[in-house]
This record gives structure tokens, sequence and C-alpha cells, in this order.
């Protein structure tokens, strides 16, 4: 196969700890717009950074916007724009209460961070490294559910940054030789099975649409078959079968 791929790195991360938290972490604050706002709690509309010194401690508050408004999305929402906000500004650590949330909603949030924080930059030189912020989800009372929820949301938005990276590449670096050689060496580090169809094998079972779309390019058609067996109780399941189309012809094309 080809050269391997790097994933570009997030200047966000989630992890997780046990409260309190140090005297010297800045603290986030994720609250409804008041009727009537002031300058020491959250202000505007649905993810609005108020920075706010109390006791001699950054406390960042987050607008959920209006109280009778608030739905799950919502923190994701917030999530985005706060990953906007910490990308324009040097913060290295910060801390967030999760007794102060449920867990779909810190699911969401956290999913906002990640996927807000994402940037496809590899073809430009940077006017700034953005300050590398690791956000601290603290709990007493839901230490368990608390690390599932994290470990689960970085994996997720780990794999759509993922796909995200991949869209966003040009034509010139991703067609279906190069795609299919990052297929297999995804697969063989996440024990999938990868099977690479060419475009004689196409030809032979009778995929006619598939190889004369790919006459189209100097780069023939691929198949790309992924199988994953299972683990735990989905062993021996019915299958589910996924099928997609991955169009790398044009830069604009949504793969």
């Amino acid at each position: 196969m080809a050269a391997t791929y790097t994933t570009p790195k997030l200047p966000l991360t989630l992890n997780t700890a046990d409260l309190p938290a140090p005297a010297d972490e800045a603290a986030i604050r994720l609250l409804p717009t008041p009727e009537v706002a002031t300058l020491t709690g959250p202000q505007g509309q649905t993810g609005e950074v108020n920075l706010v010194i109390e006791n001699d401690k950054p406390v960042l508050f987050v607008s959920l916007g209006k109280a009778d408004k608030i739905i799950t999305d919502t923190y994701r929402q917030a999530g985005g724009k706060l990953a906007d906000w910490l990308l324009k500004h040097p913060v290295s650590q910060l801390g967030i209460d999760a007794d102060q949330v449920e867990g779909a909603e810190l699911a969401a949030f956290g999913e906002g961070l990640l996927l807000g924080a994402f940037r496809f930059e590899r073809y430009k030189k940077p006017e700034k490294s953005a300050v590398p912020c690791t956000i601290t989800v603290r709990s007493t009372s839901k230490k368990t559910e608390i690390s599932k929820v994290v470990a689960h949301t970085s994996s997720l938005v780990s794999a759509v940054n993922l796909q995200r990276d991949w869209a966003h590449e040009p034509a010139s670096e991703i067609n279906p030789q190069t795609l299919s050689e990052r297929a297999q060496e995804l697969a063989a580090t996440l024990g999938v099975k990868c099977n690479v169809l060419n475009e004689q094998q196409l030809i032979e079972m009778g995929a006619g649409a598939i190889t004369a779309v790919g006459k189209g390019s100097k780069t023939p058609a691929r198949m790309i078959v992924l199988e994953y067996a299972g683990k735990g109780k989905g062993v021996g399941q019915q299958p589910v079968a996924l099928v997609g189309k991955a169009i790398t012809s044009t830069p604009a094309a949504i793969r």
C-alpha cells in the first residue's frame, strides 16, 4: 500500500477527573440566559460566552438561550460556539461540573465541542497555532457514567472528524485507489475485515454501472467491502448491511 496518512490532532480534548477542581482551573457553567441579563452571568443567544472573574478565578458562562427553548441539541450548539471561542482565546485548561447536567446533555455538549474544533488546514500555512485546551469533566456522584459518556463521545466524534478530513481532501489526493488504501490501513487498526474489489473483479460480477462511471477517471473504480463480526452479544446475530458511494472525481464531490 501507499504511504500512510496522518489524522490532524484537535486543539481540544476531553478527559475526566474527580471533584473538587484545582483552585487555578477555569470553570465552564452552562446556564440559560435570565430575563434580565447581568454582567456576571450568561448573556445573549445560545453559545455566547461571557468570561467573568469570581473570587479570583475565571469562569466561562456559556449561554443556553431562553430557558423554555432548551432542548438536547441546545447543548450541542453551545459546545460548538464555545469551541470557536476557545480557538480564538488562549485557554489551556478548563473544567466542568458534570453533576449539573444529564448524560445526554453532556454527550451533546461534548459533541459540539469536538465537532466545532475541527478545521481542515492541511494545505494552509496557519497564521498562528491554537493553544491546546484540555476540558476536564468532573463529577462526584456519576463518575462511572460520565467516564463512559466522555469515552463514547470522543470515539464517535473522532470517526466523524476523520470522515470530514477525508472528504475535504482534493481529488488529486483522494481517488478510488488511495481511498481504498486508506480504508485498508484504517480497518487493520480496528480489527475490521477489508476487501477491495478492483475493476476486473467488478466487471466479472456484473457491476457495469460502477465501472461505467469509473471510465470518466484515469483511476479505475474500486469497491470497498468492510466486515465487522461484532463482539459480545452481537456475535452471530443477523448482519446489517450499509451501502454507500464515494465519488472522488471532483474536488467538490461528497464522499
